[in-house]
């Protein structure tokens, strides 16, 4: 995966969380928190490194619908 896929897959990961990462930033600013929240994706790649967070992410990204053998 390339750096684009993954920051495009990032975003779109943001973009599906946004509400309720918005109710959970207005929480900790009503709790008195000092500092934004970092995002999920930007902590992953600390933690576990570049590469690791990448197929991990890919790896939870919705990638369609798959046929299956269930009705």
């Amino acid at each position: 995966m390339n750096e684009a896929t993954m920051e495009a897959a990032a975003l779109n990961l943001h973009e599906r969380s946004r509400g309720p990462e918005l109710l959970l930033q207005h929480c900790l600013w009503i709790a008195g928190a000092d500092e934004p929240r970092v995002p999920a994706a930007v902590r992953l790649e600390q933690k576990l490194g570049r590469q690791l967070s990448e197929l991990l992410l890919q790896a939870l990204a919705p990638q369609g619908r798959r046929g299956t053998s269930s009705p």
